[in-house]
């Protein structure tokens, strides 16, 4: 029998590798991007602001996602264009794969076989702006699960002009407040979204700035 031991300090060079990665990759430029105005609006401008601290949890599950989508699209979607660029207005966004006459969004779970409820109200935002830009109502949404045994659900997503006008709206909305915070250098409340804390690489300084120049609703 061969002897088998732990090896905790590899452990501990790859962890810091990998957060080394993301500290070092290019920061974001200052144009505003679709997927900065999903959720929490706060940590749009502390990025302007303030350099990221990455914990190895959420490094690793970046790479998961980046992973998946990469062998996604070697098997199901080659013929797409990973991260896809378009506009909406002057903001900026990358489809997970595009293609015509269908762009896919592509979602991972290690959960059990979702249902309709799985695809997120900001999902769906996000995936909605994609649509107004490239002039769609539709979009189509790939999700992979690992229980009760590993399978695929195809989701097919149509929206109402009426309700992207609605979310165009919606988001220029936020555009023009999260602008206005970053030209005044201040910062949007904290998220009531309290679970997306959790590995936020701001939240280091998130508790120490102020929450000024409220705008009012953004909807």
């Amino acid at each position: 029998m061969p002897s088998i031991e732990r090896s905790p300090e590899i452990e501990i060079e790859w962890e810091d590798q990998h957060v080394e990665d993301l500290v070092n990759q290019e920061p974001r430029d200052e144009q505003l991007h679709i997927s900065d105005l999903i959720l929490c609006l706060r940590q749009t401008t502390l990025g302007r602001q303030y350099a990221p601290k990455w914990e190895f949890t959420t490094a690793l599950r970046f790479a998961f996602g980046r992973a998946f989508e990469t062998a996604l699209a070697k098997t199901y979607l080659r013929n797409t264009t990973q991260e896809l660029e378009v506009y909406l207005e002057d903001l900026v966004g990358h489809i997970d794969f595009g293609d015509d006459p269908h762009d896919w969004e592509c979602k991972f779970t290690w959960g059990r076989a979702p249902t309709e409820s799985y695809l997120k109200t900001y999902w769906l935002e996000q995936a909605g702006s994609y649509a107004i830009a490239r002039g769609r109502t539709q979009s189509r949404f790939a999700v992979f699960y690992m229980l009760p045994v590993p399978g695929v659900q195809i989701y097919v997503v149509t929206w109402t002009e009426e309700e992207l006008e609605q979310l165009k709206s919606i988001m220029l909305n936020r555009r023009d407040y999260v602008a206005t915070h970053l030209s005044e250098g201040t910062h949007p409340p904290k998220t009531p979204l309290t679970w997306l804390c959790k590995g936020c690489a701001y939240k280091w300084i998130c508790d120490d700035v102020e929450s000024t120049l409220d705008l009012g609703g953004l909807e």
